[in-house]
């Protein structure tokens, strides 16, 4: 129904299964689901493509274009229990060498975002590669860590994206 499949193994947060989807060559919209791990109930879903009036919506030209936009989340995320947040890589925009038709920044494609691992809701988020018309996906594993900058120690969250750049968010 959703022109989409599951290529990465799922995210076993508390009592939650959480998945991104993948799919974004198949001109759908991406979504991360968390589903309660006993009864398989549906928890939550993210969308990384944002619907009419959501926050970002106004990246996007039209909902009939986002409706297709791609953001396919199709490799694993990762879990910070400190802080109770999700992270997860998501990928080119639709279609992904042609961009006259979608015109913005089209967010959340491309994008590394950190969701409430209870709710869903979009913590905050960084766009590496605005209206991408490269095919750089942001899908990359994030990796958590725990580094020493300027003499004091950090939590930080790395992400070795496409585009080249090494990038460490605290």
């Amino acid at each position: 129904q959703c022109g989409c499949n599951i290529t990465a193994a799922p995210l076993v947060v508390k009592d939650k299964v959480i998945i991104g989807i993948s799919g974004g060559d198949y001109a759908s919209r991406g979504f991360v689901d968390a589903y309660y791990a006993e009864t398989g109930k549906h928890a939550w879903r993210f969308y990384t493509v944002p619907g009419p009036g959501e926050k970002g919506s106004e990246t996007w030209p039209s909902p009939d274009v986002a409706k297709r936009g791609g953001g396919a989340v199709w490799a694993g995320g990762a879990y910070d229990p400190a802080l109770n947040l999700v992270y997860y890589g998501t990928g080119n925009p639709n279609p992904d060498y042609w961009g006259d038709d979608r015109a913005g920044a089209n967010l959340y494609t491309c994008s590394l975002i950190a969701l409430d691992a209870d709710t869903g809701t979009l913590k905050w988020y960084h766009q590496f590669t605005p209206h991408d018309v490269h095919d750089w996906d942001s899908t990359q594993v994030p990796v958590l860590g725990d580094i020493t900058f300027g003499g004091q120690p950090r939590k930080v969250v790395m992400f070795a994206n496409r585009n080249i750049f090494f990038y460490v968010f605290d």
